[in-house]
Order: C-alpha cells, then sequence, then structure tokens
C-alpha cells in the first residue's frame, strides 16, 4: 500500500514513520513531531464516502470523549484539528506491547 500523504501543513510538523493502522475513515500514522523529537499516533481521515462535515463531527467528538478518560487502557489524545478538510486526532503512541502482568501468567 502506498504511504498515506500528509496535508502541507501536518508534513511541516510531523515526520511519517510508518503506517501502523488504517480503517474505514482513516489510517493510523506513527509520526515524530519535528520541533520536540516526540513521536506520536496521528488519526487522519482520508477522504470517504463519508459527509465531510459529519466526519469531522465524529472526529471531534472522540477528541472530547478521549479527553474526559484518563486510564492507562486508553489512549490519551492531546490534539483535535483538521487540516485540507480532513480531521485528524494527535495522541499519544501507545502499540501493544506484552505486558509484564500478561508474561507472569503465561505458563512455563
Amino acid at each position: 500500500m502506498p504511504r498515506p500523504r500528509l496535508p502541507d501543513e501536518l508534513a511541516a510538523r510531523f515526520e511519517f514513520i510508518r503506517l501502523a493502522g488504517k480503517g474505514s475513515v482513516g489510517h493510523v500514522l506513527e509520526v515524530r513531531e519535528r520541533e520536540s523529537g516526540e513521536t506520536y499516533a496521528l488519526k487522519i481521515a482520508h477522504h470517504a464516502a463519508v459527509d465531510p462535515e459529519e466526519l469531522i463531527e465524529i472526529f471531534r467528538q472522540e477528541y472530547a470523549h478521549l479527553s474526559l478518560v484518563h486510564h492507562p487502557g486508553i489512549v490519551a489524545a492531546h490534539e483535535f484539528g483538521v487540516c485540507d478538510g480532513l480531521p485528524f486526532l494527535r495522541m499519544v503512541r501507545r502499540w501493544r506491547v506484552p505486558s509484564r502482568t500478561a508474561e507472569a501468567r503465561a505458563p512455563r
């Protein structure tokens, strides 16, 4: 699959590292913020068969819900925005890794 194109405004802020996932309305990219060097998950919508205003509202609601919840099992969202008409969320980069608890419970 070709690498998803970031809108120019986001490409100026973030360096693409890899595609971490994709869904019906967007992609999740692993990116590095150019200014801080921090890595994030960037969820960005792609052009879909969904009304653009409806898609923006879906992302806005997701951001609102994620910003209310503080739990180690739920990813934290740091930013909601719209670039070139496409909504995005900047989130803590948290990929699935085995936990120490899961390792401790594994049969030996």
